[in-house]
């Protein structure tokens, strides 16, 4: 499109920094916890994560959400328990979102190349609070030439950004991790999707879909710099 440049829309959770070890060890700890009250380990942890399945219906990617969960599994394995064994199991889960996170190994230099032919962004779904926290924390935000955090994405989420930022969907690109909220709303949308495909993140995400012409798989953000025409213009 005359007048509009081509982007890379970046995911962050899970993509640009990696978090699902957050929620695996806040997971251990809950499951620990339990265990010691004579619990099975192995069913205090499907029903956790089935629970947090279940409540993604209603509460999205809050970060009550996780933690009612926690709250729900210790109240299904002790009924009777006394309030302060509930704060217990809220705060297991509300400490991940208190950490900082670190980015994928490599990325400054991964964003070096590419900024010398698309601009940066990141689209980031999620509580706004927990992503304002992880992005303040980023030394390498001021790389990005837009940075928007999104209740879920869309394609229309991505619509309007290519309209507000005048990007060419034709030569722009959508980098994530999930096939649910990056890939599928980034086909919708006319965008070309790079599917960071390394099955370390809810299993929600792990939607199946189709390829489309412009989709790309790679195993770690670290690939990118090296895809094939990436940095030769759209493939």
């Amino acid at each position: 499109m005359e007048g509009r440049s081509a982007w890379i829309i970046f995911d962050a959770d899970n993509t640009l920094w990696p978090i699902e070890h957050l929620y695996d060890d806040a997971r251990e700890s809950l499951v620990q916890s339990l265990a010691l009250e004579g619990f099975e380990r192995d069913e205090v942890e499907a029903y956790q994560r089935a629970r947090d399945i279940e409540l993604y219906a209603t509460h999205g990617y809050s970060a009550c959400r996780f933690a009612r969960s926690f709250e729900d599994t210790w109240l299904r394995f002790v009924p009777s328990a006394p309030p302060e064994n509930i704060r217990h199991a809220r705060l297991l889960a509300l400490n991940i979102f208190e950490q900082r996170v670190q980015p994928v190994e490599g990325l400054e230099a991964v964003l070096g190349s590419l900024a010398h032919e698309y601009q940066l962004a990141v689209v980031t779904a999620g509580e706004k609070w927990v992503q304002e926290r992880r992005l303040n924390d980023f030394h390498l935000r001021d790389r990005f030439a837009a940075v928007e955090i999104v209740e879920a994405k869309t394609a229309g989420t991505f619509r309007t950004f290519c309209d507000t930022h005048f990007v060419d969907p034709a030569r722009s690109w959508v980098v994530g991790d999930s096939g649910k909220s990056d890939m599928i709303p980034a086909r919708d949308a006319g965008l070309g999707g790079i599917h960071v495909d390394h099955r370390k993140n809810w299993s929600v995400e792990q939607t199946e879909f189709v390829p489309w012409d412009r989709y790309i798989r790679i195993r770690s953000l670290a690939e990118l710099a090296t895809v094939p025409g990436l940095l030769r213009g759209p493939l």
